[in-house]
């Protein structure tokens, strides 16, 4: 086992030493020749290592993002031989059939871009409207994914190359609109912005299905994933049904985490409380508190 902890360290500092490169603006096919023996066996746990080293670093964000696809085309080969399903459980399913939804609905309006009518703008903008209902998939990635991965590991740290990934198509869905919506926005206009916010999207699906998911799957387990479906009955399901098993659900954990949670004790002021006090004081809290 020591042995290959330090094989998969010394093939993660190599990813480093690529990325580094890609930073450097060295020319990418010697980079990948140098590399290649790591790069054709890269693992999404080595990327969110290497990712995450640089970060600590200092690196700055947009400089990450300004290498990530590069990246993510070379690591692709690798990522695809290796990727596993998602297990049918809890969020991880969720997420995937969400992303599944998604690519369909991208789909729809490439069609409507390669054969467009003479009312393109008016057939776009409801399926535009309606690629804003696939926030919640990314807002459950911020509120419950990712905090329960930042505390299993520390190369989950790095996730704020992802937050600003989200922005990023955000910002991309409001240009898109706003400019179906403006009957001045030129074809030319409206097929770059267009353009731009189906790469991102795209682009997010596989970095998910191809490191986020299958990274989170070898330190979640199935209790982890069911506690943070529950925890994701404040958002919607984007182009899904909600999940029959959320129907009762108060939006908070009954399972492990709430438990830890529970066992701690909470410090006050003049002490500390178990939480049986802790029930307590809430039940005698007035209802309009």
């Amino acid at each position: 086992m020591h042995q290959q902890n330090e094989s998969s360290n010394t093939a993660t500092d190599q990813v480093v030493a690529y990325l580094r490169g890609l930073l450097r603006k060295e020319q990418g096919l010697n980079l990948y020749e140098q590399y290649k023996p790591v790069l054709e066996k890269v693992t999404p746990i080595q990327i969110f290592t290497a990712y995450h080293k640089l970060f600590a670093e200092g690196t700055a964000v947009g400089d990450l993002l300004d290498i990530l696809d590069k990246s993510i085309n070379v690591f692709h080969k690798s990522l695809r031989q290796i990727q596993k399903p998602v297990k049918p459980v809890g969020l991880a399913y969720y997420l995937h059939k969400e992303n599944q939804a998604l690519l369909d609905r991208l789909q729809i309006i490439r069609d409507h871009l390669k054969n467009p009518s003479d009312r393109i703008r008016e057939e776009l903008l409801p399926l535009i409207d309606e690629l804003q209902q696939f926030d919640d998939h990314y807002l459950k990635k911020e509120n419950v994914l990712f905090p329960y991965l930042e505390q299993k590991a520390e190369y989950f740290q790095g996730l704020g190359i992802m937050w600003a990934l989200h922005d990023e198509i955000r910002l991309r869905l409001r240009q898109a609109g706003a400019c179906l919506a403006n009957p001045a926005c030129t074809e030319q206009e409206r097929h770059v912005l267009l353009g731009r916010l189906i790469f991102g999207m795209h682009g997010m699906v596989l970095k998910e299905e191809l490191i986020l998911l299958p990274a989170a799957q070898d330190v979640l387990d199935a209790q982890d994933w069911q506690d943070m479906l529950r925890q994701s009955a404040e958002f919607s399901f984007p182009f899904l049904p909600d999940p029959p098993d959320l129907s009762s659900s108060t939006g908070y954990s009954t399972g492990r985490v709430f438990n830890q949670l529970t066992e701690a004790l909470l410090q006050t002021e003049t002490g500390s409380m178990t939480p049986a006090e802790i029930e307590q004081v809430f039940a005698a809290l007035p209802v309009d508190v």
